[in-house]
């Protein structure tokens, strides 16, 4: 499997996110972020779509994870995220953890599958995605390694917001 979207239809069991980068400019968010500044409550049917794959994932018996590294204090998009994106996920079955960004963790945006497949997320300075790249065996198993070894001592996430 070389492509991502390829990776994301067949995957057998897991499917891991590790986000990195503080802020993300997608542009189907700008308007749920907006109303959030100016508070009014969001709009999130453009999550319908990644809602509707949770939901087909759950189904069959497969896992979605995340790990979320965090700046201190948060970002204000990681801050959205928090408060609006993820509940909505869990919700539609997705597992997420929270950890304090450490600045010695050699981490970057990507995702990882069944153990074994590993593509790192591509974006400018500003936080557009510009794609992504299949990464080699010996860097899949490294993040796979660091998820193993970390995941279990996360706290979940209503847990990880309360205590924050």
């Amino acid at each position: 499997m070389n492509n991502l979207e390829h990776a994301f239809h067949n995957y057998k069991q897991d499917a891991i996110r590790i986000e990195v980068l503080p802020t993300f400019l997608i542009p189907k968010e700008a308007e749920a972020l907006r109303a959030i500044r100016s508070g009014r409550q969001p709009d999130f049917d453009f999550m319908n779509g990644w809602h509707s794959r949770l939901d087909m994932v759950t189904k069959k018996g497969r896992t979605s994870r995340r790990i979320r590294l965090l700046s201190e204090p948060p970002s204000e998009y990681e801050d959205f995220e928090l408060k609006w994106g993820y509940p909505s996920n869990i919700k539609h079955g997705e597992q997420i953890r929270c950890i304090r960004r450490n600045k010695s963790e050699d981490l970057f945006d990507c995702w990882l599958f069944d153990g074994s497949l590993g593509f790192q997320m591509l974006y400018d300075e500003k936080g557009s995605f510009l794609g992504s790249k299949k990464l080699g065996t010996t860097e899949t198993k490294r993040l796979v390694d660091w998820v193993t070894s970390v995941w279990t001592s996360l706290p979940v996430f209503t847990e990880y917001v309360t205590e924050t």
